[in-house]
């Protein structure tokens, strides 16, 4: 199989290119994304914020400030790479 059509090798790139526009470095965002490859593999079903939809710009969770999220305060500003499961958390689209 050709290394530039594996999927699971595009789809490292791709979130290595969001992370980096969500201000990641280089270095950092290839080892998110390799972890975020291993979770997969491993069928772990939980999500980093800087895989969310609902991560603003300013490091901010839109959902919590909409309300969406029980218990959560509006401007909360979530740890971007931790593993964690949220009831609102939407894939973010390359």
């Amino acid at each position: 199989m050709d290394a530039v059509k594996d999927p699971a090798i595009v789809r490292l790139d791709k979130r290595v290119a969001l992370f980096k526009r969500r201000g990641c470095g280089t270095e950092r965002a290839g080892e998110l994304a390799e972890l975020l490859l291993l979770r997969d593999a491993d069928r772990d079903d939980r999500r980093m914020c800087i895989e969310c939809a609902h991560l603003q710009t300013t490091g901010g969770c839109f959902a919590a400030r909409q309300g969406w999220i029980h218990g959560a305060a509006p401007y909360l500003t979530p740890v971007k790479d931790m593993l964690q499961r949220c009831e609102c958390f939407e894939w973010q689209k390359p």
